[in-house]
């Protein structure tokens, strides 16, 4: 993703190359038909088709005024953003984050897109941002909607799966285009300019908080912010809406995670100034107020303030859900040190193992020794039993026998004694 600084070469270059006279009619005609057709597609969500006729209006602009003109800003602003809205919708990060629009709602603002000035940023930008779950009504439709088309992509395309890749470029050509707008702004340096750079930021924070890269998310969310709200009022809703992204962009950052709650709350008191600015005029029925806001009719801001209402509970419980993920979040670490702790263990385990299979066990000989030692002897006191058992028998034998001898040696005495006396 370029800075300002690599483009300073290309901007000499180009500056020598610019345009800024008239341009032929049916040049400047065909352009123009090419962005009210991007801007069409854009508020239909036809964003194929929107990056495909804003894309063709700023190559004939480039070819007419230069590439570097600041005539460009605008609807490379728009190519931009439609280069985005692709990216998310190829993705499927987002897709059911987007702003749904009845018919009306979407052919009053074609209509008012087709009706307004040439280059005008307007249709696309809206002021107005939406949550998870909006409009309820319109999902179960979508949902139906989408498994149809996932059923005949399944079908016609079997098999075929685009690399994850592609995704990273596409968001890295949405990031160029809308750089290249930024400078363009810069250079511009107008008060309408600076205020069109802070929607630019915005843009470049949702390219970086889509591609997770939340540092870079965190640092164009802050510029955003700093623009506008030199520019705005207080209760202006794109305030809330740069202070929500600030922080959902915090809340993943490595560094100031502990930051989000204090964007959410500042969110949220927006979005309350604007609450009671509506209550106000809904509720004098004449006045000064009331005349200075003649374009909104009571029906739109009371149905503007249930949405309002609605987006502060949201928020609410946002920074209950933050709170108690920050206070979560030390047992997390907890857990995971003592995971990483038993799974080091277990792998110094492992390798201990692995290093006494490769050692020659000498132990086994001396038990073997021992063994034949104990061995050894059980047999020799075996044998000296045994000798001793045969000994013993010997000795009593020997002892009879001269015990028998002694008898028949006496009787032999007593019959020659009885010869003599015969």
């Amino acid at each position: 993703m370029d800075s300002e600084a690599q483009y300073q070469v290309e901007q000499e270059q180009a500056q020598l190359e610019t345009y800024d006279g008239p341009i032929d009619p049916a040049t400047e005609q065909a352009i123009q038909e090419l962005t009210d057709a991007g801007s069409k597609a854009f508020v239909f969500q036809d964003y194929e088709l929107a990056v495909e006729k804003f894309g063709l209006a700023s190559e004939m602009l480039g070819q007419v005024y230069g590439e570097m003109s600041p005539k460009n800003a605008d609807t490379l602003f728009l190519y931009g953003k439609a280069l985005l809205e692709f990216a998310i919708q190829q993705s499927s990060v987002l897709g059911g984050v987007t702003e749904k629009k009845s018919e009306k709602e979407l052919q009053a603002v074609v209509d008012a897109v087709t009706g307004g000035a040439p280059g005008s940023s307007s249709a696309p930008n809206s002021n107005r941002f939406v949550f998870e779950g909006d409009d309820d009504d319109e999902d179960e439709e979508e949902e139906e909607e989408e498994a149809n088309a996932g059923e005949g992509n399944a079908a016609g395309v079997e098999g075929e799966e685009a690399p994850a890749q592609d995704d990273n470029d596409d968001f890295a050509v949405a990031w160029d285009v809308l750089d290249l707008a930024r400078v363009l702004y810069h250079k511009i340096g107008t008060e309408e300019a600076l205020l069109k750079l802070g929607d630019v930021h915005m843009a470049l924070g949702d390219v970086s908080l889509e591609s997770e890269n939340f540092e870079q998310a965190v640092a164009d969310f802050r510029e955003a912010l700093l623009v506008k709200e030199s520019r705005l009022e207080s209760d202006d809703r794109q305030l809330a809406e740069a202070h929500y992204k600030l922080a959902l962009a915090l809340e993943f950052s490595p560094t100031e995670a502990d930051k989000a709650s204090e964007h959410i709350t500042k969110a949220i008191g927006v979005l309350k100034q604007r609450i009671e600015r509506l209550n106000g005029l809904l509720g004098s029925g004449k006045g000064k107020a009331r005349a200075n806001d003649a374009s909104e009719s009571e029906s739109q801001m009371a149905k503007e303030l249930v949405e309002l209402h609605e987006f502060v509970g949201e928020m609410e419980q946002k920074i209950q859900d933050l709170a108690t993920n920050q206070a979560n979040k030390p047992l997390e670490d907890q857990a995971q040190t003592a995971l990483y702790s038993q799974m080091l263990n277990a792998q110094k385990a492992q390798i201990a193992n692995d290093i006494s299979s490769l050692i020659k066990p000498k132990t086994n000989k001396v038990v073997e020794v021992l063994a034949s030692s104990s061995s050894s002897s059980s047999t020799t006191t075996t044998i000296t039993t045994t000798i001793k058992e045969t000994s013993t028998a010997t000795e009593e034998t020997t002892l009879k026998r001269k015990a028998e001898e002694v008898s028949e040696d006496t009787k032999s005495e007593e019959e020659a004694d009885k010869k003599v006396k015969v």
